[in-house]
């Protein structure tokens, strides 16, 4: 194509590129500058005078030439810019039409406030123009003219109506429209809908909404066949209506249909469930009724039993810490603003740590570190928890618990022990978690031993809770002198619990610092205190004899 742009100036077209033609006084050409479109595929250029301005229309857009950047730009005005792919009508200056795929839009001023409402009606149309009193005139792909009045009131018009034709379902099957009556199991309803048009029936589109099933209207479609699958039993009421090619919405049209509920969830199916129920209940409750009343009996002796003993224990036991604090170290600090160091006869302390745990720190994340450590803890705690220890602190994978304080009770070597047990137990069974999984672990080696010390809170900032003594430095070489996935002990402690657990005598130990020393490994809990094979699940008799 060829558009002329002012004096001298012509513009050629072709695919996805542009030449300027500069001309003289006598038509001769001086110069010519080459601009290319960048696109990655052919499009067709057309060059055309929209609002005395020469643009150059593409499928994808329009451009225009900026004449002080040397460059084509996409035209930012709303009235022309037009994206995705397209088709226009050049019928000269100023009189250019667009067509997006959905309807036809004017270029320019020039054929603004036209009538468009009636150009849908026309396939392909070869020629728009909109004269000086507002009409457009169309010449179709069968040459003939056609004339839309620019004034809207003088549109034709025409009786428009919405008809729902059939039901049926995924068999064929179809149902009379007075009264659907649908049982419960048929796939989908299928209603077909028809929207006669004389001027162009194929540009009618459909919408519809079921109050209850779907509540808002459904988008425009010119599908005439509407599916409803899987319809929940109840009464509906299926509205239609249709909008025709000059943009006229139909009246609506309804018919109501129901769907019967499956037939074993009807509701004298579901009383018949009920009572078959009842009877077989009532009946199980008659025949356990015997066993039960002796058993009955035995349970409120045991109840009467075990509530007397709570009542006998209650005011002995005391809340664990509260936050970092004993009860009673934070009882007298508030009491009095200060606490008391107390001497302790026996205490057992046990220490944990971990094989391996510098090397994994070098080669991790501080904070997946932190978090393994954290999970590995909070376990420790829940399993200290359970056989009332203390938890004194926690230094990098160092953890320290005691047991006898600040309560005083003679059975904490056995406590610590079963405790001690259980954490080697979580840390085995996690250990093969990781290693089935790929994963590196640790492997904890643990110490205790039994004996005198001083607990209390030091300092007036930031309180805690420790012990201090050689009992405590003594319980850290049993730990340090253990074995990863071992509970090494005392001799000292070993004389306090030798009873109750199965140990293995390991001779005297040179433990730095302290000398020889006799050191155990514990096995286990002997059997007659043990109830399961681990040994390591105090049995009845054992809980018993110890002082909780």
């Amino acid at each position: 194509s060829v558009a002329e742009d002012g004096a001298n100036e012509l513009w050629v077209t072709s695919d996805n590129t542009a030449w300027n033609l500069h001309l003289n006084e006598k038509d001769s050409i001086t110069g010519i500058d080459e601009y290319w479109f960048g696109s990655d595929f052919s499009e067709k250029v057309e060059a055309a005078t929209i609002d005395g301005v020469v643009h150059f229309l593409l499928p994808s857009g329009i451009y225009h030439f900026d004449k002080l950047r040397k460059r084509m730009l996409p035209v930012s005005d709303q009235e022309l810019y037009i994206a995705g792919n397209g088709e226009y009508i050049l019928n000269g200056k100023g009189n250019n039409w667009f067509h997006n795929g959905v309807d036809w839009k004017p270029l320019g001023k020039e054929n603004s406030g036209a009538n468009t409402s009636m150009l849908e009606l026309f396939d392909s149309p070869k020629h728009i123009t909109k004269d000086a009193k507002g009409n457009l005139w169309i010449i179709d792909n069968n040459s003939g003219l056609h004339r839309i009045f620019g004034d809207k009131k003088s549109r034709a018009t025409e009786p428009f109506n919405v008809y729902i034709r059939k039901v049926s379902d995924d068999d064929g099957t179809q149902f009379t429209l007075d009264g659907i009556e649908i049982e419960r199991g048929i796939n989908s309803l299928y209603f077909r809908i028809s929207a006669p048009f004389f001027l162009k029936s194929e540009g009618t589109s459909f919408q519809y909404r079921v109050p209850g099933l779907r509540d808002n209207w459904s988008r425009w479609s010119n599908d005439a066949i509407i599916e409803l699958p899987f319809v929940p039993a109840g009464a509906y009421v299926m509205e239609v209506r249709a909008r025709n090619i000059l943009g006229h919405i139909s009246e609506l049209r309804s018919v109501p249909f129901s769907v019967n509920q499956f037939l074993w969830l009807r509701w004298y199916m579901i009383l018949l469930y009920v009572l078959a129920l009842a009877g077989l209940v009532f009946t199980i409750i008659k025949i356990r009724e015997r066993s039960l009343r002796e058993t009955q009996r035995q349970l409120e002796g045991m109840v009467k039993q075990r509530t007397q003993e709570l009542e006998e224990q209650k005011g002995k036991v005391e809340d664990l810490l509260l936050n970092i604090l004993p009860k009673e170290t934070a009882d007298e600090l508030q009491t009095n603003g200060k606490a008391t160091a107390r001497h302790y006869n026996m205490v057992s302390v046990l220490f944990t740590d971990f094989k391996g745990f510098t090397r994994f720190a070098e080669q991790t994340k501080p904070e997946d570190l932190v978090t393994e450590l954290d999970n590995c803890f909070i376990r420790f705690d829940e399993i200290i928890d359970r056989y009332q220890l203390e938890k004194i602190k926690t230094i990098g994978d160092a953890y320290m618990c005691a047991g006898g304080v600040p309560k005083v009770n003679k059975s904490n070597p056995i406590a610590t022990l079963l405790a001690a047990l259980e954490i080697r137990d979580f840390m085995r069974t996690l250990a093969e978690e990781k290693k089935a999984a790929g994963e590196k672990f640790w492997e904890v080696r643990i110490g205790i031993h039994t004996g005198p010390l001083t607990a209390g809170v030091v300092g007036k900032k930031k309180f805690a809770y420790d012990i201090w003594g050689d009992t405590v430095n003594t319980a850290s070489r049993m730990e340090s002198s253990s074995e990863a996935g071992k509970v090494n002990i005392s001799g000292t402690t070993y004389e306090l619990v030798k009873e109750y657990f199965d140990c293995e005598y390991r001779g005297k130990v040179d433990a730095k610092g302290k000398g020889l020393i006799d050191m155990y490994f514990v096995k286990g809990l002997k059997k007659a205190y043990a109830t399961t094979d681990n040994g390591h699940i105090a049995s009845p008799d054992l809980l018993k004899i110890m002082e909780w």
